[in-house]
């Protein structure tokens, strides 16, 4: 993760929370969605596949957002 609390998969950049800024990001994945993780295993934020193309997905996007 960026120090602004960014990070990148898949071609997509998504901006999470300077809070985790730095931090080890765990991210798994299934065919609907994408978990963003702690080291620990807490998940903080789910969200959906963007539609192709898209390249900045943000928290307002997220379907869930934990803590």
């Amino acid at each position: 993760m960026y120090s602004n609390g960014r990070v990148q998969f898949n071609k997509v950049m998504y901006s999470l929370t300077t809070r985790m800024a730095t931090r080890t990001v765990v991210i798994q994945w299934s065919p609907e969605e994408i978990f963003f993780a702690t080291s620990d295993g807490e998940v903080f934020a789910v969200f959906d596949w963007p539609q192709p193309g898209v390249k900045h997905v943000g928290m307002k996007s997220a379907k869930h957002v934990f803590g």
